[in-house]
C-alpha cells in the first residue's frame, strides 16, 4: 500500500495569498465550476423523479405506465396523461374518476352516479364559476381506460342554464363570434357548494 503525501502549508499562509496568484485563482474557478455543474446534474435527476418537473426522464414514466406520447405533445399533456394513468390504478370508483380529472384539469370534479341508466357524468366545480377550456379528449381517454365498460361516461358540457348563470344572452354570444364547436368543448365550471 502507498502512502498518501499531503501537501500541508505554514500556519502563516492566508486565503489572500492564494487570490494574488493567478494559477491558484484558475484551479479555485475550475473546482468551482465543477461543483457547480455536478449540482445542476444532480437537481435536474432529481426533477426527474417526480413527474410535475420531469423533462427528459418523462420517457421513462411513459414507459413504466405503457404510454406511447403523441409526436406534438407538449410536456404540460405528456405529464397529465401519466398522472391520470398512475390515478388511475385499483379499483374505479366515483372518487378515482375524480381524481383522475382533477390531476389532469386541476379542477375538482364531482361525479354523479345515474345506476339506472347505467351511466355517470361529471361536472366540475371551482370558487369562481365560468366557462373553461378542458382537454375533454384526454379526460375521456383516461376515464374510458379505467371505468367499466357497460358504464357509460358523459362530460357535463353547456347548458341556457350556464348561459343565464353567466349573465350572457343570445347577442353576447354573436358578439364572442364563437363556433358551436367553440362552445360544445368548453364546460361550465360550477360555483362550489351549489352542486
Amino acid at each position: 500500500m502507498s502512502e498518501r503525501t499531503y501537501i500541508t502549508l505554514p500556519r502563516s499562509q492566508r486565503v489572500e495569498d492564494y487570490l494574488e496568484h493567478g494559477q491558484s485563482l484558475a484551479i479555485m474557478a475550475a473546482f468551482a465550476n465543477a461543483a457547480l455543474a455536478m449540482r445542476s446534474a444532480q437537481e435536474d435527476w432529481i426533477d426527474q423523479l417526480w413527474i410535475a418537473s420531469a423533462t427528459w426522464g418523462l420517457d421513462l414514466w411513459e414507459a413504466l405506465v405503457g404510454i406511447v406520447p403523441a409526436a406534438d405533445a407538449t410536456l404540460a399533456e405528456r405529464r397529465s396523461a401519466v398522472t391520470a394513468k398512475l390515478l388511475g390504478a385499483g379499483t374505479c370508483n366515483a372518487a378515482m374518476i375524480s381524481r383522475i380529472a382533477q390531476a389532469i384539469t386541476g379542477y375538482d370534479a364531482l361525479v354523479v352516479e345515474h345506476f339506472g341508466q347505467y351511466q355517470f357524468s361529471l361536472t366540475f366545480v371551482g370558487d369562481t364559476p365560468g366557462f373553461a377550456d378542458f382537454d375533454l379528449d384526454a379526460i375521456r381517454a383516461a376515464v374510458e381506460e379505467v371505468k367499466p365498460a357497460h358504464l357509460e361516461f358523459i362530460i357535463n358540457g353547456i347548458t341556457w342554464h350556464d348561459f343565464h348563470t353567466m349573465g350572457m344572452r343570445w347577442m353576447d354570444l354573436h358578439a364572442m363570434e364563437a363556433t358551436w364547436a367553440d362552445i360544445h368543448n368548453k364546460v361550465m365550471v360550477q360555483p362550489r357548494g351549489e352542486v
